[in-house]
C-alpha cells in the first residue's frame, strides 16, 4: 500500500511539472500566433491610431498570457505540493477540471475546423498546424485528467494508510 502511495505521489509530481511546462508552451504559442496574425492589420494603421492599437494589444495579450500562466502554475505547483505531502488544497482540482473542460472544447473546435474546413482565426492555418495543435491539446487534456485521478487516489490511499497506522 505504501509503495502504491509513493508511485502515485511520484506521478502527481511529474504531471504537475508537465502542466507547468504546458503553461509556458501555451504562452509562447499564444504570443507567436497573435503576433503573426496582427502584424498585417497593424501595418495598415498610422500615427496615434497605430500606437494606441499596439498598446492595447500588448496589454490585452499580456493579461491573457499571465492569467493562463497563473492557472497552469497554480495547478502544477499544487499537484507537486500534494505529492510532497504538504497540506492539500482541493481548489486546484476544481481549476484543473475547468481547464480540462476548456481544453476539450478547444480540441472539438479544432477537429471541427479540420474536418469541415470551417473558420480559422488567422486564415493561414494549415491542416498540419491544426493537427499538431490537436495532438498537443490532447496531451494536456490527458495530463490534467491523470492529475485529477491520481490526486484522488493519493487522498484515498493516504486516508487508508494513516488510518491503519494509528
Amino acid at each position: 500500500m505504501e509503495r502504491e502511495l509513493r508511485k502515485n505521489e511520484s506521478t502527481l509530481a511529474s504531471v504537475g511539472t508537465g502542466i507547468m511546462w504546458f503553461g509556458i508552451w501555451s504562452a509562447i504559442k499564444s504570443i507567436l500566433i497573435f503576433v503573426s496574425n496582427i502584424t498585417d492589420k497593424l501595418a495598415k494603421l498610422e500615427g496615434l491610431e497605430r500606437t494606441a492599437a499596439v498598446i492595447f494589444i500588448i496589454l490585452f495579450m499580456a493579461a491573457i498570457v499571465l492569467i493562463s500562466l497563473k492557472f497552469h502554475f497554480y495547478v502544477g505547483r499544487a499537484a507537486r505540493a500534494e505529492a510532497r505531502g504538504e497540506k492539500r488544497k482541493g481548489a486546484y482540482i476544481v481549476i484543473a477540471g475547468i481547464m480540462f473542460a476548456f481544453n476539450i472544447l478547444g480540441i472539438v473546435l479544432n477537429i471541427w475546423i479540420i474536418t469541415t474546413g470551417g473558420f480559422s482565426f488567422n486564415g493561414q492555418d494549415s491542416i498540419d498546424e491544426m493537427l499538431v495543435t490537436v495532438i498537443v491539446d490532447i496531451t494536456l487534456a490527458y495530463l490534467l485528467l491523470l492529475m485529477m485521478i491520481t490526486a484522488v487516489k493519493v487522498w484515498s490511499e493516504e486516508s487508508r494508510f494513516f488510518s491503519r497506522a494509528s
